[in-house]
Order: structure tokens, then C-alpha cells, then sequence
């Protein structure tokens, strides 16, 4: 193509066409620059976007197990706090049980005897709650060996949890049976800060 056949005047024919043209390609250019910052744009907050969405569902799903374990375990925290194993010690209400239960049983010869509560060496703290022990030795006179069933199953009658640790049955001196166990009272409670001297 010979661009020098073709005159000024014919250049001049076809100005606005060629300046129409050139408006045309800027515009579609600068048409297409924005759609391309558009899009970039689009795609970083869609990237946001999908990223507050997967947070939103891993606490969706936090939310649920923890849901979850809760009404699995409601039932055992229930009885928990019903036998009340949950909270503070019940020294006193053991004490006056083992009192009322001499008095009914005086023939019993009953004797008791508690040693401070500590902390639970095997359980270690969860949550900020600890399992306390505190040991008792129990000693009772009894005619037969259903004297210590009937003991036992009123011992499991009483707030707490009480677990035998050791149970020693021995022919009386006079006449029955001697029994001496040790025990141990467990309750769960918020843990203990010991305080620095």
C-alpha cells in the first residue's frame, strides 16, 4: 500500500472517520482498563469475602461441638452436682450423718476419723477445676458380714462421692466381726491458690 497516491484532500475525506475511530479504540481502551480494575477489585474482596465465610463456619462449627459436648455430658454433670460432688467439701454433713447413724446403730461401736482435704494427686486440674480427696478411717463393730453391705450402700447415700480405698474384716475379740476401713470423699471444685508465705 502506497500511502503516498493518496492525496491531502483524500487524507482530509476521511478525518473524522479516522478521528471518530481513534476516539473509539481510547474509549474501549479505557473501558477495558476499567473493567480490568474492576475485576481485580471484585476478586480481592471475594477473596475477603470467602475467607469471613470460612471463619464464620469454623466458629459455626466450634459453636456445635461445643454444643454438642455439652448435651452429651449433661446428663453426668447432673448427677454430679445432684450427689453434690460439685462445689465445696461436705465435711459437716458427713460428720453429722456418721453422728446420727451411731446414735441409730449404737451397737456399731462406730468410730471415724478425717484427715485434711488435699488435692488429688492422680487428677490433674481441667478447666480450672480439681478433684479434692479427703481420707477417712471408719471403724465399726458388727455382728455379721451384711453389717458392712448396708454400710456401704448408706455411705453411697451421703453428698459426695465416697471410694474405699481399703477394707480390713477380722473376728471381733468378744463376738461379730471388726471392721476398719479407709475412705476417701471425693468433690470437684474450683482449683485452690496457695498463698505465698
Amino acid at each position: 500500500m502506497n500511502l503516498a497516491s493518496y492525496s491531502r484532500q483524500d487524507c482530509l475525506l476521511i478525518r473524522n472517520q479516522i478521528v471518530w475511530l481513534g476516539g473509539a479504540m481510547l474509549v474501549a481502551g479505557v473501558l477495558l482498563l476499567g473493567t480490568q480494575i474492576y475485576l481485580y477489585f471484585s476478586e480481592q474482596e471475594r477473596a475477603a469475602l470467602q475467607q469471613q465465610l470460612q471463619q464464620v463456619r469454623s466458629s459455626a462449627d466450634a459453636a456445635q461441638q461445643s454444643w454438642d459436648s455439652v448435651a452429651r455430658h449433661q446428663a453426668e454433670f447432673n448427677l454430679l452436682k445432684q450427689r453434690n460432688i460439685l462445689g465445696a467439701e461436705r465435711r459437716l454433713d458427713w460428720i453429722e450423718a456418721l453422728v446420727d447413724q451411731a446414735k441409730q446403730q449404737p451397737h456399731w461401736q462406730m468410730q471415724y476419723q478425717f484427715s485434711p482435704q488435699r488435692a488429688l494427686e492422680q487428677a490433674f486440674p481441667i478447666n480450672n477445676e480439681q478433684v479434692y480427696a479427703s481420707n477417712m478411717n471408719l471403724g465399726v463393730q458388727a455382728a455379721n458380714e451384711t453389717v458392712f453391705s448396708e454400710l456401704t450402700r448408706w455411705l453411697a447415700t451421703q453428698p459426695g462421692f465416697v471410694a474405699p480405698a481399703s477394707c480390713q474384716l477380722q473376728r471381733a475379740e468378744q463376738s461379730g466381726i471388726a471392721i476398719d476401713c479407709d475412705y476417701i470423699w471425693l468433690t470437684i471444685a474450683p482449683l485452690k491458690t496457695e498463698v505465698a508465705p
